[in-house]
């Protein structure tokens, strides 16, 4: 029982971490600086695609996965964590393993998301770019909730329930 409970409270908690992903990417996810201004695209413009700020779904196909993978990973750290109430912890570390995997790729995409979108930012202007704070902190928090799930994942498959 006590196994149970703490794999209910981890999953619980890491799953304000994915609430977090998918919350950020709302946020600026690319900033462009060209003289001297700023301009900032939001994170879902990439992952959505934005024709007013010409932004195609042809260069974004890496960030489209990664929602993909993030919407996957929530769903599977949510039944890793709504499981154990039944019992079977075994098949919850299971679910929480494969969530962590897929956060993990969430994570690490969010983060190479300056890379993965080159040729729409070839094609909007001019400038140099960075990376904004949306896509930082929701890969961030989706890299740290993908390494809980995995934890508590590993925690719950080993042993008896």
């Amino acid at each position: 029982m006590k196994k149970q409970l703490t794999m209910i409270i981890a999953g619980g908690i890491l799953s304000l971490l994915v609430i977090a992903a998918f919350l950020f990417p709302i946020a600026p996810g690319i900033v462009r600086a060209a003289g001297g201004i700023n301009e900032t695209f939001a994170g879902y413009d990439f992952i959505f695609t934005n024709d007013a700020a010409a932004i195609s779904k042809t260069g974004v196909t890496g960030l489209i996965t990664a929602f993909v993978f993030l919407i996957i990973g929530a769903s599977f750290g949510v039944l890793g964590t709504i499981i154990p109430l039944t019992g079977s912890t075994k098949f919850s570390g299971f679910l929480d393993i494969v969530a962590g995997l897929c956060l993990i790729v969430t994570g690490v995409l969010f983060c190479l998301a300056l890379v993965l979108a080159k040729d729409n930012l070839a094609v909007i202007n001019n400038g140099t770019y960075s990376l904004g704070y949306g896509f930082l902190i929701a890969g961030l928090a989706a890299l740290v909730a993908g390494l809980g799930f995995g934890v508590i994942g590993f925690v719950g498959m080993r042993g008896k329930n």
